[in-house]
C-alpha cells in the first residue's frame, strides 16, 4: 500500500508487529511440543525472539508522537482496519492446499 503519512504506516504496522507477537508466541509453543520440527522450520516464527517486547515499545512510542489529535488517532485506527480486511483477504485468496499453514 501507498500511505498518505505517517498515521497510515502505523495503524499498518500494527498488523505487522501483532503478527510477530503471536510468531514468537507460537514459535516458543511449537518449540515445547515439536521441538525437532523447529529445529529446522523455525527461522520465520522466532525471527525476532528477544525483541517482541522492545519493538512493541518503540511501536507505542512512535504511535504517542503521531497521534497527538483524534482525527490522527482516526486515521490510524482506520488504517489498521484496513491492513487487517487486506490481511484476510489475501489468506482467502491463498490456495486451499495452504490455507492450513495460514
Amino acid at each position: 500500500p501507498q500511505f498518505r503519512g505517517a498515521a497510515e504506516a502505523l495503524g499498518w504496522m500494527f498488523l505487522v508487529e501483532r503478527a510477530a507477537l503471536s510468531h514468537n508466541v507460537l514459535g516458543r509453543h511449537l518449540d515445547t511440543r515439536l521441538p525437532e520440527l523447529m529445529s529446522k522450520a523455525s527461522a520465520y516464527l522466532t525471527a525476532h525472539a528477544g525483541q517482541v517486547g522492545t519493538r512493541w515499545r518503540a511501536y507505542g512510542v512512535a504511535l504517542e508522537q503521531v497521534a497527538t489529535h483524534p482525527a490522527i488517532i482516526d486515521r490510524v485506527t482506520t488504517a489498521a482496519g484496513e491492513a487487517f480486511r487486506c490481511f484476510r483477504r489475501w489468506v482467502r485468496q491463498a490456495p486451499t492446499s495452504t490455507r492450513h499453514v495460514l
